[in-house]
């Protein structure tokens, strides 16, 4: 019994949770808030949000992932094709600035093209939209700021990612 107890107030420290207001853990918080949005001119076509909460001074930064599967039979057989539709997300090298936070992002978003639905009603494949983009930069804080943006080549569309920092308090 003794033993445990000792073993519990050995580990203690290192169990408590780091906090977002702690001077001493030498990291600040943030919601780093993702917005993808396909647009058409001044339209917004379709929108999608993912966030999380990210550190300075910290390893391995963060990563959002999200998958979906489509299988679609293949021109009327029962055979079947399948088709990955994914976010995937990841900032590292977190570093506040005074101009703002600086970091690096990773982002691969591969979605649907909404011109051919419903595909149960055509013979042609899908068409499946491919966006990677990888830079390091600087975003104001507290303000949405389109960081990546690729024109679509089948058609008069274009991927966004928008990004807002919020420091935590």
């Amino acid at each position: 019994m003794k033993m445990y107890v000792i073993v519990l107030a050995m580990l203690a420290p290192w169990a408590a949770p780091i906090r977002a207001d702690d001077p001493n853990s030498g990291s600040k918080f943030y919601r780093l808030l993702f917005v993808v949005q396909e647009v058409d001119g001044t339209n917004v076509i379709n929108r999608r949000e993912y966030d999380t909460t990210a550190a300075t001074n910290t390893p391995g930064g963060c990563s959002i992932r999200t998958d979906s599967r489509l299988s679609l039979p293949i021109n009327g057989t029962h055979e079947v094709t399948n088709y990955s539709l994914d976010v995937k997300i990841d900032a590292s090298n977190l570093r506040e600035m005074s101009s703002g936070l600086a970091l690096s992002i990773d982002a691969v978003i591969n979605t649907l093209s909404q011109e051919l639905l419903p595909i149960a009603a055509t013979d042609h494949p899908p068409i499946i939209r491919s966006s990677s983009w990888r830079s390091t930069l600087i975003v104001p804080l507290k303000r949405p700021t389109v960081i990546f943006s690729s024109d679509d080549l089948t058609s008069k569309h274009k991927m966004q990612m928008v990004l807002t920092a919020t420091p935590i308090l």
